[in-house]
């Protein structure tokens, strides 16, 4: 079974492009993020065959013109442990998943998931193609109606699914994620199968619960602005400026990026310059007029307040107790 399972995977186009893949044990197979892409890793653990509970730590950079798609038809139910992240539904369109939601998918798309602050994208979820899902309902309930009716369904809504406050599917993911962390294969099988079970029969209830939608062209103009501002956080520009240099109109740009990164661009770029700044309040050669306007601020009082409002208290006092502690 599981080299059937492996061969799967290998001979996957979508997962062979993005990992170095590897069997670690009879029950688990290894997949690294690829060094172009991103880093870190996802454990697929065996359920049955072509069907696994996959959990990722890892997380992804945007890839360009993605041009490959899962080889087979899949079902997929995920929740989001840490990080944020961006699923194509669709040739065009793309929604925002955060901490804590909950994600369906069915059917096939282009690989489309990376992290808004490249930190780790934690997740738990089943991952499995189709067909086995069928075949093994089939199997062990000798019904296989209920999968049928979930991806004829699935399909209809253009396959992916996003919502909140699914209080017993939220229990489950949590227990599975625990029997992970405890290697219990047995509880691992257990919920995975309580998952799929509850998921199938339950997801009509959120199918109203709206999720916006973006135009992929959009979200790739707001990962390039947020990029340029990791890169130019001390320049002096304004949003409008930056929204001229990436094509994309201003308030459309800070709708988009608050809800990718959960902060406006002026105030991402407040927190880039305060942290850098703390690292500057290290060298006690520098005065606090000199850092601040070495880091972007228009004067120092300026500075001090906008540290205070951020940290909770001044750069002085930071300074202070960090040279205390240094001394202790």
């Amino acid at each position: 079974m599981i080299n059937n399972n492996l061969e799967q995977v290998m001979n996957d186009p979508m997962l062979f492009k993005l990992y170095d893949i590897k069997n670690v044990t009879e029950d688990i197979i290894e997949c690294i993020v690829k060094e172009q892409y991103g880093k870190g890793k996802i454990l697929f653990i065996t359920i049955e065959e072509g069907i696994f509970v996959e959990y990722s730590d890892c997380y992804f950079h945007y890839i360009d013109n993605a041009d490959v798609k899962f080889n087979k038809d899949i079902i997929t139910m995920y929740q989001m442990i840490e990080g944020n992240a961006i699923m194509n539904i669709n040739d065009k369109k793309s929604i925002i998943v955060k901490k804590g939601d909950i994600f369906n998918f069915a059917g096939n798309n282009q690989f489309s998931s990376f992290d808004g602050d490249y930190k780790n994208l934690v997740s738990i979820s089943i991952f499995g193609y189709y067909e086995c899902i069928q075949r093994f309902f089939l199997g062990f309930f000798k019904d296989d109606t209920i999968v049928k009716d979930y991806y004829s369904h699935m399909k209809s809504i253009d396959g992916g699914l996003v919502y909140k406050n699914d209080l017993i599917l939220e229990k489950l993911f949590l227990e599975l994620f625990e029997s992970v962390k405890d290697n219990n294969n047995y509880l691992i099988k257990l919920k995975a199968l309580e998952i799929m079970y509850h998921g199938m029969t339950h997801h009509a209830k959120y199918v109203d619960v709206k999720r916006k939608e973006y135009d992929q062209y959009y979200i790739k103009r707001v990962y390039e602005v947020k990029n340029y501002l990791d890169e130019n956080w001390n320049k002096k520009i304004s949003l409008e400026e930056i929204a001229q240099l990436h094509n994309i109109n201003k308030t459309y740009l800070k709708e988009i990026f608050k809800d990718s990164f959960d902060i406006s661009p002026h105030k991402y770029v407040i927190k880039i310059r305060l942290s850098k700044s703390k690292e500057l309040l290290d060298n006690r050669n520098l005065k606090i007029t000199e850092i601040a306007s070495m880091t972007g601020f228009s004067s120092a009082s300026r500075y001090s307040e906008s540290f205070k409002n951020f940290f909770g208290y001044l750069p002085s006092e930071y300074r202070k107790n960090s040279s205390s502690n240094r001394e202790q």
